[in-house]
């Protein structure tokens, strides 16, 4: 395998350890169940049964997953779009109202059928990764390139609505007596407050692997200077994880590498 793919896939799979799917308690315990032995055309058509006619947001990333699961790439792709229509949508009003809609009614909107799940913060810049790694799958390098910008541009929306709470947090951090930790790494350095509440904050909208990725496809056009900031964004968002060192930590041998 590519050593390059090798350490994506392995940063994708120290990010997202956790269930690839939310929990509707035992509502999704039969669905999980197929997922969890292998019987995904069963989980699709449980999944298809159990959401009847309610085509919400989580309908299409829950049914795209298990298509990727099934490697159905193009059919996953149609999927997740659908998806990030949705959440198209929700930021389209977000930017009306300047506020985060939906995200103060929290996680039980998942089982109250009579409000509209818009999605966790995260989620949708996640929907945007996992695009990009549908396209990445079916061959499709420039597509997933448009999906990575689009995380970006989902982040920094995201991140507007969000000033707030950040500028309050690094204050804290501040009169907390936290410094600024800068490590270089072969001549790249990289700038982390010290503080887990402002990093958690981050990580509530941001995604590690998500820039990880980013900076993987960058290396892989030729954008060194687009690469390397998508390294060091990742490696801001989760500072102890050696895994994403490697990709700012190696560009330099690889590039000299391809050039030979």
């Amino acid at each position: 395998m590519n050593p390059k793919i090798y350490l994506v896939i392995t940063a994708f799979l120290f990010l997202n350890g956790c269930s690839t799917f939310r929990s509707y308690k035992t509502e999704t315990q039969t669905l999980l169940s197929s997922v969890s032995t292998g019987q995904i055309d069963q989980a699709l058509t449980q999944h298809e049964a159990k959401n009847g006619s309610d085509k919400d947001l989580l309908y299409f990333m829950e049914k795209g997953e298990l298509q990727r699961l099934k490697k159905q790439y193009p059919d996953t792709i149609a999927t997740w779009t659908e998806a990030d229509h949705m959440i198209a949508q929700w930021e389209s009003e977000a930017k009306i109202t300047g506020s985060r809609i939906g995200q103060a009614v929290g996680s039980a909107v998942v089982n109250d059928k009579g409000r509209r799940y818009d999605g966790e913060d995260y989620e949708k810049v996640m929907l945007s990764t996992r695009l990009a790694l549908a396209y990445l799958a079916a061959g499709k390098t420039e597509d997933a390139l448009v999906e990575i910008k689009k995380t970006w541009e989902r982040e920094d929306f995201i991140k507007s609505l969000h000033e707030k709470e950040i500028g309050e947090a690094e204050r804290a951090a501040s009169q907390k007596g936290y410094s600024t930790r800068v490590e270089d790494l072969k001549g790249y350095p990289v700038s982390t407050l010290d503080s887990y509440e402002v990093i958690n904050l981050k990580n509530g909208y941001q995604n590690a692997f998500s820039h990880y990725l980013s900076g993987f496809l960058y290396e892989a056009t030729g954008e060194l200077a687009l690469a390397t900031a998508s390294y060091r964004t990742a490696i801001e968002l989760q500072p102890n994880l050696n895994i994403l060192k490697e990709g700012l930590l190696g560009i330099d041998k690889r590039l000299e590498a391809c050039i030979v």
